[in-house]
């Protein structure tokens, strides 16, 4: 059975939802690869609630839901005025976080928002798209 898929920009008054859908796919990207309570600092640090709304708020993030039957299933979040040392080309912006649920995984979703991001990219005049990888996670090498 083939599932529609929503993609939707993030609003704060999604800042709890997005939190908790943060810190389970962040867990489970890093559980096997991260000590346990680093891991666990690091989720509760920055994928709170209120920590949540503050990026929801900030004027150069866009975030994107990602939903299957209503239910969230993955989030993407570009970050404008970020720029890297190895980027080149001043007028980029960066997908600061691109997750989607494991069980979600395999059905196109991150494809789907990595377009929006694109589409957003491009709207918005940029020139380019950068993407830091953590090198610890091996999943994102797969879209390298």
């Amino acid at each position: 059975m083939e599932q529609a898929v929503k993609i939707r920009r993030a609003t704060v008054r999604d800042a709890n939802l997005l939190a908790a859908l943060a810190a389970a796919t962040n867990y489970e990207t890093y559980f096997e690869t991260d000590e346990p309570e680093d891991l666990a600092k690091y989720i509760v640090e920055n994928f709170n609630p209120a920590a949540t709304k503050v990026e929801l708020e900030d004027a150069d993030s866009t975030i994107f839901l990602a939903e299957v039957n209503g239910k969230a299933v993955g989030f993407a979040k570009l970050r404008e005025n970020q720029p890297a040392d190895c980027v080149k080309d001043e007028n980029v912006i960066e997908l600061h976080r691109i997750y989607v649920l494991e069980k979600m995984t395999r059905h196109g979703i991150g494809v789907i928002l990595m377009r929006q991001c694109l589409d957003e990219a491009k709207s918005k005049g940029f020139n380019a798209l950068w993407l830091g990888v953590f090198d610890l996670n091996e999943r994102s090498h797969s879209i390298l």
